[in-house]
């Protein structure tokens, strides 16, 4: 059969038409049409089968987090633990309201041990802080500056935290005169555990 035999056909004829030229058609159609209803039938499937593959994926990966996680536990655990031993030690470092006037005596022992004479002290106004309240102490000393250095290594090794926040040296007849903020602080009353 030739180009020509194929020009020649008619559409309008095909049972005419020599019997491979109808299979032949009949399997185009029929390739398309399994074709056009693949895509359609097999569409909807194929697009949650990509979905669930790429879904499998993140949910591997959240579990190999929380296996890294889980499989930590026990340390962070421990962790945990020695924090709150940490932080239960450093409350009970903080004094409490009671304690304040253990507090100033020591500090004042300590300048009068250091051969410092005291001029003034006196609490200043609590500032409250968002988790704390800090206890302001205001001191005014008389003395050598070594011996005031001694008293600052006094006040530093005390039970108690206590921080120096301001500090002003002025020179005075025979010695220096010190102004100082000595600060403690303890837990705001909410803050309380």
């Amino acid at each position: 059969m030739s180009l020509d035999d194929l020009n020649r056909m008619d559409f309008q004829a095909i049972a005419l038409w020599p019997r491979w030229a109808r299979v032949a058609l009949l399997s185009v159609l029929w390739g398309m049409m399994t074709m056009i209803l693949g895509a359609i039938f097999w569409q909807t499937p194929f697009s949650q089968w990509q979905q669930a593959r790429d879904r499998e994926h993140e949910l591997k990966q959240e579990f190999q987090g929380k296996y890294l996680l889980s499989a930590q536990l026990e340390q962070k655990q421990q962790h945990l633990q020695a924090q709150q031993q940490q932080m239960h030690h450093l409350l009970q470092i903080l004094p409490s309201q009671h304690q304040l006037p253990q507090l100033l005596d020591d500090i004042t022992f300590q300048a009068t041990k250091n051969q410092l004479v005291i001029t003034r002290v006196g609490w200043l106004k609590p500032k409250l802080q968002q988790d704390y309240v800090s206890l302001p102490l205001e001191l005014q000393l008389q003395g050598s500056f070594i011996d005031f250095g001694h008293f600052l290594d006094g006040i530093a090794n005390l039970p108690r935290i206590v921080s120096v926040e301001r500090l002003e040296i002025s020179e005075q007849e025979s010695n220096l005169g010190f102004k100082l903020v000595a600060a403690s602080y303890r837990l705001s009353a909410k803050e309380q555990p």
